[in-house]
Formats: structure tokens, C-alpha cells, sequence
């Protein structure tokens, strides 16, 4: 494997932690998870695997909603933002640091869910099939998986402004985005201004299109893959703003 990128650093994430978990998302949550149980037929209490749960904005709606979920986190300062979010939502899952290569769910799961881009980032591409292999690992068979992402075909329908300033609440924040040639990779920055100075961010994520990525779930040994254009399925079509996979443990 191979480790010491940007995306295994804990000060990365805990910096640019206001950056990507804004009031705002962390508000929209539980609308979330409730498209994300209708799309994937969820009726009953189930075993979840919440795969690179960040602070835990799902894993703690989740298990308000009465399932038994298993969030896991590489950056140990999002694992202990988890466990204080379940606190005050009065619940308690089980938070894990690890990370997503080395991970298996034990006992296995019902659903596994990585949502919100939180994947491609790993330098090597073996790496990233490693993640899905382990996610199907973790699936009872039966089990289901769902992974939501930019793709190259959204990312070329909707490509992001390549620079943004924005303030809130005092801090100064720019996002720089920019395609690297050949359209395999991504690449861009986080830079914060506030009272303690200039921090910069920069970050690189694999583009995969739908097929490609469906194909890594077939290689992971998933039975199916669908692929949806959002949470409330409508299709992965010229309209869709991220990829939403769906595949299967037979």
C-alpha cells in the first residue's frame, strides 16, 4: 500500500474540517440517509458499515433512525467529533480509527455506505480496489453497497467555478479546482485565511467514469452494479450532479 500522502494527513483534515462539513451539511443528514434507506429498500433495522464516516453526520442518524452501525475513520480528531455528535444525539454506535485498505467489518454488515466523495483519493489505484474488496469483505452475502462520487462524465457536465472565495463567520476560504490532462485525475486546493494566519490545502483524487467504476465493483467481486444520478435514483444520465453506485453481494 502506499501511505504518506496528502490524504493520510490528520492536520489536512482537521484543517479543512469547517471547509467540507459546514452547517449546512451537517444539517442535511438525515434527508440523506432518509433517500439513501428508500433507495436502497431498507425497511427494517439493519447492520451498517458507515465506510470513512468523517464526524459522523450519518453514522449518528443512522443509528437514531434504530440500526446498528459501525462508523470508521482514518483521521482519529473525526472519530472523537463522532462520538461527541452521538452523544448529544443520545445514541451509540460503534466508531472505529482505521483505515478504509485495512478494514473488514466483523461480524459482517447489511449495507456498507461511502458517501459525499470519499473515494479515489489514494495515490496508487490498487488501493482503491483494495478499499472495495474490503468493502465486500465486510457484506453478508445479500449485502449491498452504495458509493457516491464526482465522475469525469458530472465533472465535465458540471465543472466547478476553478476559483471561489467565500467568507463565513471570519474566515476567508478559497477552492481552487482544476482537471489534470487526460482526464484520469483531479486536482485542487482548500486555502483558509483567518486570525491565525494562511493555511493551504492541496488535494489530487482519481476521476473515474461510470463504467470504470462499475467494473471496480464487478473486480471486487460485487454480483451488480446500478448507477444512479442522486440519492432519490433518477438516472445516471446528461443531468446527474454526482454518481451514485449501487452494487450487490451475491
Amino acid at each position: 500500500m502506499t501511505h504518506g500522502a496528502w490524504s493520510d494527513d490528520e492536520d489536512f483534515w482537521v484543517g479543512v474540517a469547517g471547509v467540507i462539513y459546514d452547517e449546512d451539511r451537517m444539517a442535511r443528514a438525515g434527508r440523506d440517509v432518509e433517500q439513501v434507506l428508500a433507495l436502497l429498500g431498507v425497511t427494517g433495522p439493519a447492520r451498517v458499515l458507515d465506510l470513512c464516516c468523517g464526524p459522523g453526520r450519518h453514522t449518528a442518524q443512522l443509528a437514531a433512525r434504530g440500526h446498528d452501525v459501525v462508523g470508521v475513520d482514518r483521521t482519529g480528531a473525526y472519530v472523537g467529533m463522532a462520538r461527541e455528535l452521538a452523544a448529544r444525539t443520545g445514541v451509540r454506535p460503534e466508531l472505529v480509527h482505521a483505515d478504509a485498505r485495512d478494514f473488514v467489518a466483523t461480524p459482517a454488515v447489511d449495507v456498507v455506505l461511502n458517501l459525499w466523495t470519499s473515494f479515489g483519493y489514494f495515490p496508487d489505484p490498487a488501493d482503491n480496489l483494495r478499499m472495495l474488496k474490503n468493502a465486500r469483505a465486510s457484506l453478508a452475502d445479500g449485502g449491498v453497497m452504495m458509493l457516491q462520487t464526482r465522475s469525469r462524465e458530472t465533472l465535465l457536465r458540471h465543472h466547478p467555478v476553478p476559483r471561489e472565495w467565500e467568507e463565513r463567520d471570519g474566515v476567508l476560504m478559497l477552492a481552487e479546482t482544476r482537471v489534470l490532462p487526460g482526464w484520469d485525475k483531479v486536482t485542487g486546493r482548500w486555502v483558509v485565511v483567518d486570525a491565525d494566519g494562511r493555511r493551504d490545502y492541496p488535494w489530487t483524487a482519481w476521476l473515474y467514469t461510470g463504467d470504470q467504476l462499475a467494473a471496480m465493483f464487478v473486480e471486487a467481486g460485487f454480483s451488480s452494479v446500478d448507477l444512479h444520478g442522486g440519492f432519490d435514483g433518477r438516472p445516471y444520465d446528461s443531468d446527474a450532479k454526482f454518481l451514485v453506485a449501487v452494487a450487490r453481494a451475491g
